[in-house]
């Protein structure tokens, strides 16, 4: 978490708390299938929590000497919904991949795109 938002965090009454049982448990999905998200840590909902829980799964992983880089990400979805997934990207590549797996672990559906032809204009 950047110190920028334990600030806010702090000037705002926000405490995060996060248990040494979500780091464990958090670490021991992502080593098993590269990525953890509210379906395995309830808490995740927030994003301020899953950036706290990814600062701490890292120090923790890192400390058991695993150079992997890992990675969090909130993501929109269909409906207004948003979802927070936590990934080791070397095992999941790219973003697209990170969304999409969230949105089937979530069962939710990720918007489609559609460009109009004034956004295909190059200027």
């Amino acid at each position: 978490m950047a110190k920028s938002q334990d600030q806010f965090n702090e000037k705002v009454g926000k405490e995060i708390n996060v248990s040494d049982e979500a780091v464990d448990k958090a670490a021991a999905q992502i080593e098993k299938v590269g990525y953890v998200t509210e379906k395995d840590v309830p808490e995740m909902i927030d994003r301020d929590y899953t950036r706290a829980l990814s600062n701490k799964v890292s120090a923790k992983l890192h400390k058991d000497n695993d150079d992997d880089y890992f990675y969090e990400e909130p993501f929109d979805y269909e409906n207004g919904r948003i979802a927070n997934i936590m990934w080791d990207m070397d095992k999941i590549k790219t973003r697209e991949e990170a969304m999409k797996i969230l949105a089937d672990e979530l069962g939710l559906t990720v918007p489609k795109i559609v460009m109009r032809k004034i956004d295909e204009q190059v200027f």
